[in-house]
């Protein structure tokens, strides 16, 4: 039987995909919901379906508009330069939603699909302490790390800690300053 991991994935999502970035159908992440939309850009595509939604849910808490402004314009700076591969993503990839089944091989499940850059999985396999080195090692062995990973990572990963501080609000909140903070200083 043919080993398939996760770049195989993507890799394949990736030669048959619809040149566009998003999902037609509402999903959600976590309990949230995880807006519609394709977009042909994928800077507006993260924006405008993934990072503005979750912060118009938390505007409450964050009320600075002038902030909210400054992050938007970072995250465009940041990923304008970036080629990324469009691949049909899992969407929402830590070690709780991954295992092994019976005779060994990896397994993937409940997922918060869309096409996206292939680099939004990674990003959050590391959120939460990560996976094993050498899922990163095959993983990198299809898709190199191109330059700006590390900082993608962090704007990536701000989506799910503005989701999961609007899911459950306490430590999740700093963690969103924290994560402000880390992006307008890039």
């Amino acid at each position: 039987m043919e080993k398939v991991g996760l770049g195989e994935l993507h890799l394949k999502s990736a030669e048959s995909n619809p040149k566009m970035f998003g999902f037609p159908v509402e999903g959600f992440i976590g309990t949230t919901d995880q807006k519609k939309g394709l977009e042909d850009n994928w800077i507006d595509c993260f924006l405008n379906l993934r990072i503005i939604p979750q912060l118009l849910i938390l505007k409450s808490k964050i009320s600075d508009e002038e902030i909210i402004n400054k992050i938007k314009e970072k995250i465009k700076s940041e990923l304008l330069n970036h080629k990324p591969t469009n691949s049909l993503v899992h969407g929402d990839l830590w070690s709780g939603n991954a295992g092994m089944n019976k005779s060994g091989k990896g397994v993937i499940f409940d997922p918060a699909s869309w096409w996206a850059d292939n680099e939004v999985d990674i990003a959050m396999t590391k959120l939460f302490g990560g996976f094993r080195k050498e899922f990163y090692e095959e993983y990198h062995k299809i898709f190199p790390i191109k330059k700006g990973f590390e900082n993608r990572i962090v704007i990536y990963n701000f989506y799910h800690i503005l989701n999961h501080a609007n899911m459950f609000g306490g430590g999740y909140l700093k963690q969103v300053e924290d994560y402000v903070k880390a992006i307008l200083n890039m």
